[in-house]
């Protein structure tokens, strides 16, 4: 297969076109809303991007948005599954893969990561 130049520029506006959206998890994936970094200490001081990128990194709760279809179907694991779309969980500390989209933190990770959902 010979690739053009026309093929590279569709490639190219297809890429840019997706730049703004999530995929939708696979398998055993969940997607994980994070919540916004604090802008200020509780003291008071404002933080910097890098303390703030750190906290992002660090943080161990966020809002189900999407499970893959393979999600707790693991009868030998999991008896029933432990939480689903819209509910606020916890999570393994650096769990999963971090993608930003339009300055909104998200993380895809497996099922097995969840350790926890508040009950609201």
């Amino acid at each position: 297969m010979k690739v053009t130049k026309e093929m590279y520029d569709e490639f190219e506006k297809r890429m840019e076109a997706a730049e703004k959206k999530l995929g939708d998890p696979v398998g055993w994936r969940v997607l994980i809303y994070m919540p916004k970094a604090k802008e200020f200490s509780k003291g008071g001081i404002a933080l910097t991007e890098m303390t703030k990128d750190s906290m992002d990194i660090t943080g161990t709760r966020g809002m189900v948005i999407g499970m893959g279809k393979d999600c707790f179907g693991d009868e030998s694991r999991f008896a029933e599954p432990w939480c689903k779309v819209n509910e606020i969980v916890d999570f393994i500390q650096n769990a999963g893969t971090e993608v930003k989209r339009e300055e909104r933190t998200h993380r895809y990770m497996n099922d097995e990561d969840i350790i926890g959902v508040v009950k609201e």
